[in-house]
């Protein structure tokens, strides 16, 4: 789905000192306000909501703000115009889209084409993004300060309605986006923010849950992890289903060279494209038990490693480095931080023939993990495009390790003593 960057122009910072605002309860009078009545028009000021109007005037009083309030200023200071009818319906709730998908209001907005549930692509993600930054640049705050209220569990009503209308505020970027629900692209916000890799003390936190919970409130335990965002719960199960197959004695950690060439002879034998193309049917299960791994891992080793390095060297571009090309792509694209790239976008092109997008975001996660540790940052999703390029054009470029090359010719090995199996198969099959 196409997602256009029509960004919102900035208007002048808060040059104010801004704190955490002591407002406790300053919207506790306005929750039984109602909007003001509809216009002909489906589009309208944000504050013909009578309580964006009425905090607008309240912030404005206010001698401190803190980060969310400062963001709530900025967007009002810019009256956007809103979907009258999505202003209307109220949705404040992290996840009150999930009960309105039962709404009759709902399904007939959607059933009359005016409202758009989920279908978020990588495109709308780097839209959602850019738009998250121009409110950032907005305030004097940094994005640290702002997700940890943005993203806190918090019922207030005043909460709730500032929360929704950061949401309006990133719509304002989204083709369509006066079709969506603003409390759903925070989520979607939320998830690509927040989600990533698990940590030891997660690991940690999801097998102490387990013993002492068992095996359930799985909601519970990812909020409680601080992954707020929609399917937490299911990638946190799964975490917890690896995690115990670990403890039944299955193998973890990185695959030898043994295992990999053994995987990669099972995967071939089971089907001899699957080195050519990515494959989801093929039997991860059987493979993992052959090698006494979990399903997650074999399938995760095929992706990141055997597939790439076969189609690879099918191209004959084993021994390129495509770092450089990749830079200058994403340069060209005018991608800046590592949430806008899109690695699929690049897989097709001619000079990085052989890869996968998978085997590119890791290429190109690396160089942030370097980038990261050079500039001293805290996050890869804090590392600009500008400090890559410095970190390339003043790193002296390393020859591929042996340990790499061996591992990479192995597996080549492996994949070509398997088809060289299968035909010798086929072949007697079809003289007998």
């Amino acid at each position: 789905m196409l997602c256009l960057r029509v960004l919102l122009p900035l208007t002048e910072r808060q040059t104010r000192p801004l704190t955490t605002s002591p407002m406790a309860s300053i919207l506790s009078p306005l929750a039984k306000r109602q909007t003001r009545p509809l216009t002909t028009s489906p589009m309208t000021s944000i504050l013909q909501h009578t309580e964006y109007s009425e905090m607008k005037a309240l912030l404005q009083a206010e001698a401190t703000l803190g980060p969310l309030d400062s963001a709530s200023l900025h967007i009002l200071h810019q009256d956007i115009q809103v979907n009258q009818r999505v202003l209307n319906l109220n949705a404040f709730g992290m996840n009150s889209w999930v009960a309105m998908l039962n709404s009759a209001m709902v399904n007939t907005m959607r059933e009359e084409g005016r409202l758009k549930l989920g279908d978020f692509g990588r495109a709308c993600d780097r839209t959602i993004i850019r738009q998250y930054e121009l409110l950032v640049d907005g305030i004097n705050f940094t994005k640290a300060e702002l997700n940890k209220e943005l993203f806190e569990t918090n019922q207030h009503r005043k909460f709730l309605l500032q929360r929704q209308l950061v949401g309006f505020y990133l719509l304002q970027g989204l083709e369509d986006g006066h079709k969506r629900l603003p409390v759903e692209v925070v989520i979607r916000l939320s998830k690509v923010l927040l989600s990533g890799t698990f940590t030891e003390e997660e690991d940690a936190a999801i097998l102490a849950w387990v013993e002492e919970q068992g095996a359930s409130g799985w909601a519970e335990l990812a909020r409680s992890l601080g992954r707020t965002y929609p399917n937490a719960s299911s990638e946190v199960s799964r975490r917890q289903s690896y995690l115990k197959a670990l403890q039944r004695g299955r193998k973890g950690g990185v695959f030898s060279v043994g295992e990999l060439m053994l995987v990669t002879e099972l995967i071939t034998s089971q089907d001899p494209a699957a080195m050519e193309e990515q494959r989801t049917e093929v039997d991860f299960t059987k493979v993992a038990d052959k090698v006494n791994r979990s399903k997650e891992s074999v399938a995760k080793v095929y992706q990141s490693s055997l597939l790439p390095v076969v189609r690879r060297h099918l191209a004959s571009t084993l021994e390129e480095d495509v770092r450089e090309a990749m830079i200058h792509q994403v340069r060209e694209r005018g991608w800046r931080l590592v949430a806008e790239v899109d690695m699929s976008l690049l897989v097709d092109q001619e000079e990085f023939r052989g890869h996968t997008a998978t085997s590119l975001a890791i290429l190109y996660d690396s160089m942030l993990g370097n980038t990261m540790a050079k500039e001293k940052l805290k996050s890869k999703t804090l590392v600009t495009l500008e400090q890559v390029e410095e970190w390339w054009s003043s790193t002296h470029r390393r020859a591929k390790s042996t340990s790499l090359r061996e591992k990479e010719e192995a597996i080549v090995e492996a994949y070509l003593r398997a088809m060289e199996n299968h035909d010798t198969i086929d072949s007697d099959y079809d003289q007998s």
